[in-house]
């Protein structure tokens, strides 16, 4: 029993001692290499320094819609003429009125609000080359259903939409290289969306008219004076929707008020980040200065010593 305890304890003796002369090795060599290590360190800091300073700038600009404000207009429209009390989710219209903001029938809209020949300008027509476009859908490319569905989709991408359904706020966030175009995006989105909203609203409304009109013709007849009543709910109706489709976004933004927060364009870029670019290039550079000094003297080494195990004659 005593010799097997022996036997263990020199055994983990002699693998501590093992990897103690692989680890004393491996310092000599980093030392003796110090100059690889250090100049491999500086020309990735050299090559990340350049990175951060050549890579095309990008700024972000943010809105808030405090999506609470919707909620009191649907309870009413729910509860209709019963009075009856109706359960009701803000969170949960607020995740969904998000998901409008990223649609892409609401792209549409801003590209023919702020005009498609600006945003082809901002944003470009792709990388693929017109004629190999050509050659993949055909003529359909100078349509401009076509134009207007690809301005809106590559006009999404730098879109981002965010929700804090506690307190029923949603953030949209635009990134572009130009800071003033950022918070035009953001601003054209939120309010295209805004009018969407009221849009629905009144068209409900003037749903309702036509179909209070259509009972009192049936009930009463054409000189009734609640049918005139209603007749004249119906025109208004009509009128503010008209109204509503040819406000512009500044209007609609300023008639919001507290609803909404404005997006700033920021002068403070939100990328290239310097310094994260700086300690990866500081990382690489270090991992490979260490990586090519250790491994390339042991493969030098390795060599020689097959050659001499190879050339010793075998035993008779």
């Amino acid at each position: 029993m005593r010799s097997m305890l022996d036997s263990v304890h020199t055994g983990s003796s002699s693998l501590g001692t093992h990897y103690t002369e692989i680890l004393r090795a491996t310092l000599t060599t980093l030392w003796r290499r110090k100059l690889l290590v250090v100049s491999m360190v500086a020309g990735a800091l050299s090559l990340g320094t350049i990175a951060a300073l050549e890579m095309p700038k990008q700024y972000t600009a943010v809105a808030f819609i405090h999506g609470g404000f919707m909620a009191p207009d649907l309870v009413t429209a729910a509860q209709g003429n019963t009075g009856v009390s109706v359960g009701f989710d803000a969170s949960q219209l607020v995740e969904t009125q998000s998901r409008l903001l990223q649609s892409h029938q609401l792209s549409r809209l801003v590209v023919k609000r702020l005009g498609l020949g600006r945003v082809q300008t901002m944003v470009g027509k792709g990388s693929v080359s017109t004629w190999l476009r050509s050659a993949l859908y055909g003529d359909v490319i100078q349509t401009p259903a076509y134009q207007n569905d690809e301005a809106a989709m590559r006009l999404s991408r730098g879109l981002s939409v965010k929700t804090e359904p506690r307190v029923y706020l949603i953030g949209v966030s635009y990134t572009a290289g130009d800071p003033a175009w950022a918070a035009i995006v953001v601003n054209t989105f939120v309010a295209e969306f805004l009018r969407n909203i009221e849009l629905q609203k009144l068209n409900e409304q003037k749903a309702l008219a036509k179909s209070q009109l259509s009972e009192k013709l049936e009930t009463f007849g054409e000189k009734y004076p609640q049918v005139s009543e209603a007749r004249t709910r119906l025109v208004a109706a009509d009128s503010l929707l008209q109204a509503e489709l040819n406000k512009n976004p500044e209007e609609i933004l300023q008639a919001a008020g507290q609803k909404i927060v404005l997006a700033q364009a920021n002068a403070v870029p939100s990328s290239p980040k310097p310094p994260v670019i700086i300690g990866i290039s500081l990382l690489a550079g270090l991992v490979a200065g260490v990586g090519i000094a250790v491994y390339f003297p042991a493969k030098r080494t390795g060599a020689p010593r097959q050659r001499e195990i190879r050339s010793q004659p075998d035993p008779v």
